[in-house]
C-alpha cells in the first residue's frame, strides 16, 4: 500500500467518493488502533515479566494463557479463539503484527468509526482462530487473521469501487495481500489458515457496514444483514466442522489410549494405536507418541515382529525415541549386540535418553 484512504462521515461513503475526487475531509484520530497496539505491547510485557520472576518459560506461559490449543477447546476453553489474538511468540513477532495493525488499521478505523473497525478487526480474529482449529491441530498465537481481516476489509472496498484498482492503492493493497499469503504457505511456522480465515472474515463482514450512494436504503440495509448473516453463518459452520473433523477427534483418541496405558491393558493400547495411525491428519509429535505407545504394549505382549516394525515406523518421526525403544526390544529379546548398536544409535540422534542408555550399556558390557 502506497498511500492512505481517507476518513470518512459516519459509514465511509463519503470517504471513498471522496478519495475518487482527491477531496478528502477533516482526518479523524484512530484512537482505538494506537488502543489495540497498545494492549499487545501491554500483553507481551505482562507475560515476559511474569516469565522472568516465576522461572517459567516464555512459551509455556502464552501456551496456558490462551494460545488456541485444539484438545483444550474442545473440552470447552473457546475464550482461547479471542485470547489467541492478544498473544505473541516473540519480540518480533510482536513487532511485525503491531506495524500491520498500525499501517492498515488506522486507514480501516478512519473508513468505518472506531466501532465498526472493532467489529471488523474482532470478527476477523475470531474466524482465522475457528479456521485454524479446523484445519490445523499445530497451537498458534497472534494478531495475524484480525489483520489480515483488514487486508479482506479493503479488498471489499476495491470490490465494491473497482475504480480503485487501477490507482497505486489497489495495486498495493494486491500486492500486499498476495506478498502475505505466499509468506504464509512458504515459511514454516506460520499458521496460513489463520490469514485465509481472516482475510474472508475481514472481507465478508465488512459488508455489513458498506453504504454506496444508493437511493433504495431498504436495499442497502437488506445487503447489510445478507453480510451480516453470511458471515456469522460461515463461522458457525466452520467452528462445528473443527469439532466434528476427524483431525480433532485424534485428541479424545489419544485420552483413551493413554487411559489404557495406565491401565496396563494393553489389548486395548494396541488397538486404540492402530486406530489412530490409520488416520491422515496427525501430525509428527502425536504420531511418535502413539508409536511409542504402540510398540511398549506389543512388547509385553511379546509381538516382537510387530514391535520391531513399528520401532523402525518410530526412528523415521522420531530418531532418539525410535532407536531406544528398538534397543530396549532387542535387550528383552536377549540380542545383545543389536541392543547395543541401537542404543548407541539412540545416544547420537539426541540427548532424551542419555542416562538410562549409559546404564544399558554397563549391564551390556557385563554381560
Amino acid at each position: 500500500m502506497e498511500e492512505n484512504i481517507y476518513n470518512h462521515n459516519d459509514g465511509g461513503e463519503n470517504s471513498i467518493n471522496s478519495y475518487e475526487n482527491s477531496t478528502p475531509p477533516p482526518k479523524k484520530h484512530p484512537a482505538l488502533t494506537y488502543i489495540l497496539i497498545a494492549v499487545n505491547v501491554l500483553v507481551w510485557l505482562v507475560i515476559l515479566a511474569i516469565s522472568f520472576f516465576s522461572q517459567n518459560s516464555y512459551d509455556s506461559l502464552i501456551l496456558n494463557l490462551g494460545a488456541k490449543i485444539n484438545s483444550l477447546i474442545l473440552k470447552g476453553e473457546f475464550w482461547r479463539l479471542i485470547t489467541s489474538m492478544f498473544l505473541h511468540s516473540g519480540i518480533f513477532h510482536l513487532l511485525a503484527n503491531c506495524y500491520s495493525l498500525y499501517y492498515l488499521g488506522t486507514q480501516i478505523e478512519s473508513l468505518f468509526g472506531s466501532k465498526r473497525f472493532a467489529v471488523i478487526y474482532i470478527f476477523s480474529g475470531i474466524l482465522g482462530s475457528v479456521t485454524s482449529f479446523a484445519f490445523t491441530t499445530s497451537p498458534s498465537v497472534g494478531a495475524s487473521g484480525a489483520i489480515f481481516g483488514l487486508m479482506g476489509a479493503l479488498l471489499y472496498i476495491m470490490y465494491r469501487k473497482p475504480m480503485l484498482f487501477k490507482t497505486s492503492l489497489g495495486r498495493g493493497i494486491i500486492t500486499i495481500v498476495a506478498i502475505n499469503l505466499a509468506l504464509g504457505f512458504t515459511k514454516d511456522g506460520i499458521d496460513y489458515y489463520a490469514h485465509i480465515g481472516g482475510l474472508i472474515g475481514g472481507f465478508l463482514i465488512t459488508g455489513t457496514f458498506f453504504r454506496q450512494n444508493e437511493n433504495n436504503s431498504k436495499t442497502v440495509w437488506l445487503s447489510g444483514i445478507r453480510s451480516l448473516i453470511i458471515s456469522v453463518f460461515l463461522a458457525l459452520a466452520i467452528l462445528v466442522y473443527g469439532i466434528k473433523a476427524p483431525m480433532n477427534s485424534v485428541f479424545s483418541m489419544m485420552e483413551e489410549l493413554n487411559a489404557y496405558s495406565t491401565e496396563e491393558n494393553w489389548d486395548e493400547v494396541e488397538k486404540t494405536a492402530e486406530e489412530i495411525l490409520l488416520l491422515q491428519s496427525i501430525d509428527d509429535g502425536t504420531r511418535a507418541e502413539v508409536l511409542w505407545n504402540l510398540v511398549i504394549s506389543e512388547a509385553i505382549q511379546e509381538k516382537w515382529d510387530e514391535g520391531k516394525e513399528h520401532a523402525n515406523q518410530l526412528i523415521e518421526v522420531h530418531p532418539p525415541s525410535g532407536h531406544y525403544i528398538l534397543g530396549i526390544l532387542y535387550y528383552d529379546m536377549g540380542e545383545y549386540e543389536l541392543a547395543k548398536q541401537e542404543l548407541l544409535s539412540s545416544k547420537k540422534a539426541g540427548p532424551e535418553y542419555v542416562d538410562s542408555i549409559n546404564r544399558l550399556l554397563l549391564e551390556l558390557n557385563s554381560e
